[in-house]
């Protein structure tokens, strides 16, 4: 059976425990998901998952500050994943408006989404998704 480190010996590849981290919310296991993303390399990584599991924690203020780092240091960058973040502490309408700043960057995330590299799941890397007509799923027959 692999293990995490043999599924990604490097633990300073981004998202090296993070990507397990997401899992962890997958399943709603939020304190090792938190626990993964403490030992995370990627301070934007350990960011995403730490902001929602932390809000799933009812730890709000510390959530709000992983929030406001990624806000002030990623958003220019990183709008998808901050809408995922959003998403995942249950602001649809943020959540909305970050998907929409989203969209005129053409980030690869609004098609395909990047599976975790280090973990023995393939788990896609997102925490929620808003249900919304504009944002549906297609249907493929």
């Amino acid at each position: 059976m692999q293990t995490g480190s043999d599924v990604c010996p490097d633990p300073s590849t981004p998202w090296a425990f993070a990507g397990q981290g997401v899992a962890d919310l997958f399943e709603g296991k939020n304190a090792e998901a938190l626990a993964a993303a403490q030992k995370e390399t990627s301070e934007f990584a350990r960011g995403v998952v730490s902001a929602v599991a932390l809000w799933n924690l009812e730890r709000k203020p510390e959530s709000d500050v992983a929030l406001a780092t990624l806000l002030k240091d990623d958003a220019d960058v990183s709008a998808f994943q901050i809408a995922e973040v959003y998403s995942g502490r249950g602001d649809k309408d943020q959540a909305f408006a970050w998907l929409d700043r989203a969209r005129p960057s053409k980030t690869p995330d609004l098609l395909i989404f990047p599976m975790t590299r280090c973990s023995t799941r393939s788990v896609p890397i997102r925490v929620g998704r808003p249900s919304s007509a504009r944002w549906a799923w297609p249907t493929i027959n």
